[in-house]
Parts: C-alpha cells; sequence; structure tokens
C-alpha cells in the first residue's frame, strides 16, 4: 500500500513538472518556442522509433543462430544491427543533413526508418491476428492460453517479413514516379466562360531531408507539360527553413500557368519556424 500511494504522488508530482515546463516553453518569444517545441518532437519520435527498434530487434535476433564471425547467422545479424542502428539516426539526419538535394546518410538512413515502420506494422498485425486465430481454436475466450512455439513465431516473421519487402517496393515505386490524377470538379452556376478552366494542384512536396531540387525540377517540368490554367500549390512544400532551402526551392520560379501561381502554408510550414519568412520567399519565385 505504501509503495503504491509513493507510485501515485510520483506520478501526480511528475504531470506537475511536465504540465509546468510546457507553461514555460509556451510563454516563450515565438522563434525560441518553436525551436523547443522542434526538440520536443524530435526526442518524442526518437522515442517511438527506439521500441520500434526494439520490438523488431527482440522478435528477429534470437530466430538467426550465431556460428561463428563469418556464417550466414552472424551476418545476417549484423545487417540487420546496421538497419536498425540507421534507422535511429533518420530523425537527426532529417534535422542538420539538409540541403539543395537529399544528404546520401539521410537517404539512406529514412530508407532504413521506413523498413523500421513498415516491419513494425506488419509483425504488430501478424501478432494480433495469430492471437485471434489462437482464440478460435482454443473455442471461446476463457480457455486455456496455448504456448506459442517457436516455428509459429518463425513463421510469423517470414510472413511479417514478405509483406514489409512489398511495401517497401511499392513505396520505392511510388516515390520515384509522378502521378497525375485528373478529377471533373461540377460547379453549379458557374459562369459559361471559365467552363473547362484547369486548375493544377501541388501538395506535400516535403523539400528537406529526403526531397531536393532535382524531384522538384522534375516535378514543375511536367507541370509545365500540362498548361494549366493556374497552379497552386496547398501547403507542405517544405520541411527546413528559408536559409536551408533557399536553393532547392528556385526550380518554383519556372513555373508556367495562364493566370499563376499561388501557394497556401501546411502544418509543415510552421513547423520549419519560419513560416513568415517561406510566405515573403514566394515573390521572389513568382509566386502569389
Amino acid at each position: 500500500m505504501e509503495l503504491s500511494r509513493r507510485a501515485v504522488y510520483l506520478s501526480i508530482a511528475s504531470l506537475a513538472v511536465i504540465v509546468g515546463v510546457e507553461l514555460w516553453v509556451f510563454s516563450l518569444e515565438r522563434n525560441r518556442r518553436i525551436k523547443i517545441l522542434r526538440i520536443h518532437l524530435f526526442l518524442f519520435l526518437e522515442l517511438i522509433t527506439f521500441f520500434m527498434v526494439r520490438y523488431i530487434w527482440r522478435r528477429m535476433a534470437h530466430l538467426v543462430k550465431f556460428g561463428g564471425l563469418f556464417s550466414a547467422g552472424s551476418l545476417i545479424k549484423a545487417v540487420l544491427l546496421v538497419v536498425l542502428a540507421l534507422a535511429h539516426i533518420a530523425w537527426l539526419a532529417g534535422f542538420f543533413l539538409v540541403g539543395a538535394d537529399p544528404h546520401i546518410v539521410s537517404a539512406v538512413s529514412a530508407a532504413c526508418l521506413g523498413t523500421v515502420i513498415f516491419l513494425t506494422t506488419t509483425m504488430v498485425i501478424m501478432d494480433i491476428c495469430s492471437f485471434i486465430v489462437r482464440r478460435i481454436l482454443c473455442r471461446g475466450w476463457g480457455a486455456r492460453r496455448k504456448t506459442t512455439n517457436f516455428t509459429e513465431i518463425k513463421i510469423r516473421t517470414l510472413l511479417a517479413l514478405f509483406c514489409a519487402t512489398v511495401l517497401i517496393y511499392g513505396g520505392l515505386v511510388g516515390i520515384s514516379q509522378l502521378a497525375i490524377e485528373r478529377v471533373n470538379v461540377p460547379i453549379k452556376g458557374l459562369s459559361p466562360r471559365l467552363n473547362g478552366t484547369t486548375v493544377i494542384q501541388l501538395s506535400d512536396i516535403h523539400l528537406g531531408p529526403f526531397n531536393g531540387r532535382t524531384k522538384l525540377s522534375r516535378i514543375v517540368e511536367k507541370v509545365n507539360q500540362l498548361n494549366g490554367d493556374i497552379v497552386v500549390i496547398t501547403g507542405d512544400l517544405v520541411d527546413a527553413p528559408v536559409a536551408v532551402l533557399r536553393e532547392a526551392v528556385n526550380p518554383l520560379a519556372t513555373l508556367r500557368s495562364k493566370h499563376g501561381v499561388f501557394f497556401t502554408t501546411g502544418n509543415h510550414e510552421y513547423y520549419t519556424g519560419d513560416v513568415e519568412n517561406w510566405v515573403g520567399e514566394m515573390p521572389r519565385l513568382n509566386v502569389t
């Protein structure tokens, strides 16, 4: 009872400290506040990554036998360890290794992080499905739980690896291609002279650690080929401050449309802590 009471008091004290710190942060000047909140976000993402990495390592490491320094098992474990370690530095690289085009470390670590996310997701789904199937086979939720054997864990892990591989392949194909989706928007009462007006929408380009000037140039080239009446950029264009990405956004200046190019901010422009400067940067790029 005494231990339980101490745990409650400790929890209340910890919560009070956290609330006090957050209130102090929100009382700061805006730029300082955003910088601290970005650090909070980084630490939170690192914590989530830590739990994913730990989950994968505990699930997979014991499935491969260690048979010597240069055995197949030890090499597989070494590759797994490298992938998990690189996944951890992806967020750090995203904060510091940003330029006109993605840095090689950012690109590789982002690929490893994506692998970890897909693998964790598929493994969790497999575990949930396995749990449900075992419950059904035990004839009722109140029946005694059967022990999960090594072969079952191995099969689930291999299935998760296969599903994750398919998802990763689909993701790589998706980011390497520029898809155009054509949508007809009927508007009641629209003036006949505006009928057939084409609006090209660009969204979620996310220039920063993983996308850069080269990809933006491809997007601009594709948009110019469409010869639209209006081009709108509807937020999440950037993931870093103007000083870092000024060269990366230069291709926007070559966008062409009959009635202009228009920009609106998204939440990621605010995450950069530099939203006012980004709004001020648009006229230089012939964007309203």
